[in-house]
């Protein structure tokens, strides 16, 4: 296995993994996050993220998770959850476009516009934390999301369509 550097620009990653790769004779890669930029102390697994995503769609074969106090300290339980929990979004990213793995997101796209809360969670890469979040924002209808309440697209075009439906049965 070939470990990767850590810090790269954005628009050097695709180069350097195909360089990597090239020379160690398509060996498996493990780039280290890239932080993508310096300037974001206490927030490097984003930076981090950004580029696992990037990495993992360009043929890397292992990312590494980055806590956000990176250069900082040494990580809190916490900051470890945060770091992986980015990961884990950065390789489901990267999976997409890399292997063409794009069901669950389509699965939620549709439980999101049918408002199956359940589904949802079910779908989340981190359904407790959804369903915190959720939990602290109650509207008191379940039929709507917290962010839009009676200005919701889907309940508007659902009503349009529904009122479309039933003028067409009376004609």
């Amino acid at each position: 296995m070939v470990e990767g550097p850590g810090h790269i620009p954005i628009n050097e990653i695709e180069a350097n993994i195909i360089l990597e790769k090239r020379m160690s004779g398509e060996s498996p890669f493990y780039m280290l996050g890239p932080i993508t930029t310096d300037i974001a102390p206490g927030y490097d697994h984003i930076t981090a993220a950004i580029g696992a995503a990037l990495s993992s769609a360009y043929g890397a074969d292992f990312i590494c998770y980055v806590t956000p106090s990176e250069h900082l300290g040494l990580p809190f339980p916490e900051d470890v959850r945060e770091g992986v929990m980015a990961a884990r979004i950065a390789a489901h990213i990267g999976d997409m476009i890399k292997l063409g793995r794009k069901e669950r997101d389509k699965e939620m796209s549709k439980a999101r516009r049918d408002m199956d809360w359940a589904r949802q969670f079910a779908l989340a890469i981190d359904p407790e934390r959804a369903m915190e979040i959720k939990g602290k924002r109650d509207n008191g209808d379940e039929h709507m999301c917290t962010m839009c309440g009676k200005f919701c697209a889907n309940d508007i075009l659902m009503g349009m369509f529904t009122n479309d439906m039933e003028g067409s049965d009376k004609r």
